[in-house]
């Protein structure tokens, strides 16, 4: 049943995302640590799939996300047996929220210490003082 819940957002995601949880849902379907809360953990990883960050090592998110559902499990049972769940499948968006923040915050703590690269990403600085040529959104009626 719990791996159910899995299968959806996968049809929906792509490429690198796609296969990366998709390795997370077989680990933690073969992981005897979740025997217990299984449902509640692959709940938690469906809504969050599309934000997580993929520059953790997975076995790293494993342990995070056992942590914090145990830690929120009371709060997760109450939104995933509340009837606005029928017609509002987001309710529990704000809970899934803080692990994604938190898995990003761990993100940032490791590039500041040197743990992690770029990899090739997207970069975007921000610095100040910047001369207002340099900033990308000048008023055209300036002219």
């Amino acid at each position: 049943m719990h791996k159910r819940l899995l299968s959806p957002v996968l049809d929906r995601l792509q490429g690198e995302r796609r296969h990366f949880i998709a390795e997370i849902g077989d680990a933690l379907d073969a992981d005897p640590r979740i025997e217990n809360q299984a449902n509640l953990i692959f709940y938690v990883l469906a809504k969050a799939a599309p934000f997580l960050p993929l520059l953790l090592p997975k076995d790293e998110i494993i342990g995070y996300l056992l942590v914090f559902v145990e830690r929120n499990r009371h709060r997760l049972m109450q939104t995933m047996f509340d009837p606005a769940v029928i017609a509002d499948g987001e309710v529990a968006l704000p809970i899934v929220g803080e692990f994604v923040a938190e898995m990003a915050l761990r993100v940032l703590k490791r590039y500041d210490r040197g743990d992690l690269s770029e990899q090739g990403g997207q970069v975007y600085r921000l610095k100040w003082p910047f001369e207002p040529a340099d900033f990308p959104y000048a008023d055209p009626d300036d002219d």
